[in-house]
């Protein structure tokens, strides 16, 4: 539920990033133990240290490698230290408003039931933090060596993804599940590593009147989001296989991604883009030849995830929310149509 929200990230107000979440190799087994809080070696008027502690919840597999994701709202981790030198803290995300840290460990070996306590940090907070409200993490934790390979903005964690899933709870994965002081002071979704655009489609002819016609439409979005640049996005793109034929649809790097006799999909990924807020821009066009049948209304729909850092994925990789036919969290009608304003994976005949 924060991973990375505008301005928050709440958890990740900001960060990043399904299928989007499987992180480990293969051969691996995902191990979702809570992550507490011990070892409180100060609670002072300005600084706040403790020691993160995890127990491995298997009773015959052992815990090989593990992430931790902590967003800290209205103060600043300053330091972090451990006694391994296979632990290492990347800072994700960082505003005004918000930290998102990351901590990796690998080449560990953690016994089945044994409990780990081996990350610890300070916290520069003013008079008013409350440690209950502004301070929010979860883990994941791995049967294998490592993450996939991967290294600090490259991994995505299931739990710190911003979501919080069916398997999850604010007690397994309170970073995504417990609503945090980022989302309440900001008013703001609570994301993952994007922050939501809100489409605008634009006729760029006249309304479709007889089967055959030959129409285009501009994608436009909108980053209605405060205080939220954005320099990359994800774009999904449906429409009713039986009702439109796409002849072309274009928008930076993009191509279908999916075909069935109900729906067809088609995705863009763009970068270097300096869209600031309140900012409408053209995302991608299409040009389309429409039956008698067609619906402007439900038939075509698209959503789209503003990052502000490029995600590390192709357009056929990019994990998506605003486009899985589910109306998420923090999802509306008006910012991911293409989920909630009746998804139209249902719609379609």
């Amino acid at each position: 539920m924060n991973f990375f929200s505008s301005n928050t990230f709440s958890f990740f107000s900001v960060f990043v990033l399904a299928a989007l979440f499987s992180l480990a190799s293969p051969q691996s087994t995902i191990l979702n133990g809570p992550v507490s809080i011990t070892s409180v070696t100060s609670n002072l008027a300005t600084s706040y240290c403790a020691t993160f502690q995890f127990q491995n919840p298997s009773t015959s597999l052992a815990v090989r490698s593990f992430l931790i994701t902590a967003e800290v709202c209205g103060a600043s981790l300053t330091s972090f230290w451990s006694s391994s030198s296979n632990i290492t803290g990347t800072m994700m995300y960082n505003t005004s408003a918000n930290q998102v840290w990351m901590f990796q460990g690998e080449n560990y070996y953690i016994a089945p039931n044994q409990t780990y306590a081996g990350i610890s940090f300070c916290i520069l907070h003013s008079a008013l933090w409350n440690v209950n409200q502004s301070f929010t993490y979860g883990s994941e934790l791995s049967t294998a060596s490592s993450f996939g390979g991967c290294q600090g903005m490259e991994c995505y964690p299931s739990c710190g993804d911003g979501f919080c899933a069916t398997c999850e709870t604010p007690t397994s994965c309170p970073i995504d599940c417990q609503l945090n002081q980022c989302v309440i002071n900001a008013s703001a979704l609570p994301p993952a590593t994007y922050m939501l655009g809100t489409p605008i489609l634009q006729l760029t002819g006249s309304p479709p009147s007889q089967y055959n016609l030959w129409i285009g439409y501009n994608l436009n979005v909108k980053n209605a989001n405060l205080n939220f640049i954005a320099t990359a996005h994800v774009l999904t793109f449906k429409v009713c296989t039986a009702t439109v034929y796409v002849s072309s649809f274009w928008g930076y790097t993009s191509q279908m991604i999916n075909y069935t006799a109900h729906v067809t999909t088609y995705r863009a990924l763009a970068t270097g883009l300096i869209v600031s807020s309140g900012v409408t821009y053209n995302a991608a066009g299409c040009s389309l030849r429409v039956t008698t049948a067609f619906n402007m209304s439900t038939h075509i729909q698209f959503g789209v995830q503003l990052y502000q850092t490029a995600p590390p994925c192709t357009v056929s990789t990019c994990a998506v929310v605003c486009g899985n036919g589910v109306c998420d969290s923090g999802e509306t009608a008006t910012n991911c149509p293409i989920d909630c304003a009746i998804p139209i994976d249902t719609i379609c005949p």
